[in-house]
């Protein structure tokens, strides 16, 4: 084998060495979510499995727009922490994957605007004063995806009365929600979630 041969395959390899440990490409946009969706969207989503680690946390929600009223085929996109405060990866994340981990999860809102979560409660961040949350954004038909108000839990000490008062929400939309025992074992909760961008 001639010398040129070798070095082209020498190089071929070193190629494919190079290209095996780039890092994933990522969308521009961090909070982004919608553009990865199933092509098909039930008005529930289950972002945990049964066997994930945890509390179990069934969520029951309405999207509505400003006025108040119910946002029909609405794409909502959520993601959060595993019980532990991190966005766990399993290695086969794809996209916005690779920044939010794998508990995330997509819906379209049914014809009265209503959705449901399946999931567990998230875990705070280790070492860090933000208050364990669930990130949500919202695609209604034919708009822009939009971030919204996270979802933060009544009684977390991490949330303070500065944060509850900072909310630019009407009252019966807050972000805060308050959880109950479910029937089935875990918690549960009942919320409106408008969607007002939290972009200024």
């Amino acid at each position: 084998m001639s010398n040129l041969s070798t070095a082209c395959i020498f190089l071929s390899l070193l190629s494919g060495c190079a290209d095996s440990s780039q890092p994933p490409s990522l969308p521009d946009c961090v909070w982004c979510g919608a553009q990865d969706a199933p092509d098909v969207l039930a008005s529930t989503m289950r972002i945990a499995s049964q066997e994930e680690p945890g509390t179990r946390l069934h969520l029951s929600g309405i999207l509505v727009d400003k006025s108040n009223q119910p946002i029909a085929g609405a794409l909502i996109y959520a993601y959060h922490t595993d019980a532990t405060g991190t966005y766990r990866k399993e290695g086969n994340e794809t996209s916005n994957g690779n920044r939010h981990g794998t508990l995330r999860g997509w819906l379209k809102t049914g014809n009265d605007g209503t959705f449901t979560i399946d999931t567990i409660q998230p875990a705070p961040y280790p070492d860090h004063t933000e208050p364990a949350h669930i990130h949500i954004t919202v695609k209604p038909k034919g708009q822009p995806e939009i971030p919204v108000h996270p979802l933060w839990f009544k009684g977390d000490p991490r949330l303070t009365q500065e944060m509850e008062e900072a909310i630019q929400l009407p009252a019966n939309c807050t972000p805060i929600l308050t959880l109950i025992p479910s029937e089935e074992g875990g918690l549960k909760s009942s919320f409106r979630l408008m969607a007002r961008s939290t972009m200024p």
